[in-house]
């Protein structure tokens, strides 16, 4: 159907029926607004969630983000501490200090100068004091990186007990009592009782039913006590295998060693206490061994095993660490008892080859033997007749862990230097095993 209107100027015009507006459909129905209603209500409280949520996690992590900082900062004055010497409850910290300079040349030695100890609840911290301290702060500004190359310097540290390393030892194999004993170790060297953690897991290391695995353990763990104990400049006032010495004026190593009766080499206690012989000074403390170092090779691992004690009491010995060797061709290696010669320990020997007879002088790069040489003489009936055999160094360190020498135990050149200095001829024993 048509129907007409009137626009402007009278001139009617046509409209279809589905083009007239229904009132029905120019209002809302009322369902409809309610719904949209529903949906902004749901809208604000979701957004009102949020907010709260927000506020929450925002208090909470306020606290921490501020213990953060205050953590930071408390690191902050730890590592600044740090620059202090400390040793641990029990210890007497050695005043033999040195300076060390590595440099891309090379190591530089100079005196620290002497120190004083200030003893608080946690121990004994060691200072340059006097002049020293002005060499001390001068020395730090001097050690900014140079176009030559980056300078480290700092003093030698007596380290604190806590930061020994520690790896586990896990019992596996051994009988119930040697277990306990290892837990008893354990336990002692967690509370920072070093030489008593020793000295059981030393026991247990002796005993024949410790079954190989916790040998291996109970080896890497007391490494680890005696690089401390023996190797660096911390003395334990009651420790049976070092004593302090007080320098006395006009001293030096080589005096010390003759009329104290130390049984190790003047690089030996150079090495320990950390120091530069020629500038020793009356009234400094140094550490001295007070047993004799002994060596046990086993030939199917390829060790050697360095223990200190009565060289007439092997039952007894204190185990200290090991080093990998090289041994003789075709099982030429012979078992049994031997004691370092007296007076034929070498530096940079020369050498024949007993079996070509080619002649190898001190200085040749080439010579097969090393730098260091310690003649054995044999004290069994294994033994007792045959001449020769040594223990020296190699310019063949893939040998190492082989069958590849004439007989001689081989080491690896910084191996055999360091063993040269605690085996002293006439006193320490050199036992070689088949296992």
């Amino acid at each position: 159907m048509l129907t007409g209107r009137t626009l402007h100027g009278g001139i009617p015009t046509m409209a279809l029926g589905s083009q007239i507006p229904r009132p029905e459909l120019l209002r809302t129905p009322r369902s409809y607004r309610s719904r949209r209603r529903r949906k902004r209500v749901r809208g604000l409280i979701l957004f009102l969630i949020l907010v709260v949520a927000a506020i929450v996690v925002w208090r909470v992590l306020k606290p921490a983000e501020k213990g953060n900082h205050e953590l930071s900062s408390a690191d902050k004055t730890s590592e600044t501490n740090n620059d202090s010497t400390v040793a641990g409850h029990g210890d007497t910290a050695l005043n033999a200090g040195r300076t060390v300079d590595r440099t891309t040349a090379g190591i530089d030695r100079s005196r620290t100068g002497s120190r004083s100890s200030v003893t608080g609840n946690t121990g004994s911290v060691t200072r340059p004091t006097g002049d020293n301290a002005d060499r001390h702060t001068e020395k730090k500004a001097a050690d900014k990186p140079s176009a030559a190359g980056p300078t480290v310097s700092q003093p030698v540290k007596a380290a604190e007990k806590k930061e020994t390393a520690r790896p586990p030892v896990v019992a596996g194999g051994s009988p119930a009592a040697v277990r306990r004993l290892i837990s008893r170790g354990m336990d002692s060297l967690q509370q920072g009782k070093l030489l008593e953690a020793r000295e059981l897991l030393n026991r247990a290391l002796a005993d024949p039913q410790t079954s190989e695995s916790d040998r291996d353990d109970l080896r890497r763990t007391l490494m680890s006590i005696n690089e401390k104990l023996v190797f660096e400049p911390v003395l334990l006032h009651d420790d049976p295998y070092m004593r302090a010495y007080t320098v006395k004026p006009g001293d030096a190593l080589v005096k010390i060693i003759s009329r104290e009766g130390v049984a190790a080499e003047a690089g030996f206690l150079e090495k320990i206490n950390q120091v530069d012989p020629r500038r020793l000074r009356p009234g400094q403390t140094i550490k001295i061994p007070t047993k004799v170092f002994h060596a046990v090779v086993h030939k199917a691992a390829y060790r050697m095993d360095i223990y200190m004690g009565d060289p007439d009491k092997p039952e007894d010995w204190m185990y200290v660490r090991s080093f990998p060797v090289g041994l003789g061709e075709y099982d030429s290696t012979p078992v049994g008892n031997w004691i370092v010669a007296p007076g034929k320990k070498m530096v940079n020997p020369d050498w024949r080859n007993p079996r070509t007879g080619e002649y190898f002088a001190a200085n040749d790069p080439n010579n097969p033997i090393g730098e260091r040489w310690i003649s054995l003489n044999g004290t069994d009936e294994n033994t007792i007749a045959r001449s020769g055999y040594g223990i020296h160094g190699t310019i063949q360190p893939q040998s190492i862990g082989k069958s590849m020498s004439m007989g001689c135990v081989r080491m690896l050149p910084d191996d055999v230097n360091l063993v040269y200095d605690m085996l002293i001829g006439g006193k320490s024993r050199v036992i070689i095993k088949d296992r």
